[in-house]
């Protein structure tokens, strides 16, 4: 039983505000989010990303190359 005790003691020495290793983490890993897959938030929360990229003109060439 006195282990129990002991685990209990080292879980209240390490708390989020206690330990905080690299400060502008939060901004790095948006930063190397937004290289890697750039709009990934604004794809997720479903909102309209303007892209050069014009879905319409690869129909119009599919149905061309068939008829």
């Amino acid at each position: 039983m006195d282990e129990d005790d002991e685990d209990d003691d080292d879980d209240e020495d390490f708390t989020e505000e206690a330990v905080e290793t690299f400060p502008a983490g939060h901004e790095v890993a948006v930063t190397i989010a937004e290289d890697v897959y750039p709009n990934a938030i604004d794809y997720f929360m479903g909102n309209t990303i303007d892209s050069d990229i014009d879905l319409d003109e690869d129909d119009d060439e599919d149905e061309e190359m068939e008829g």
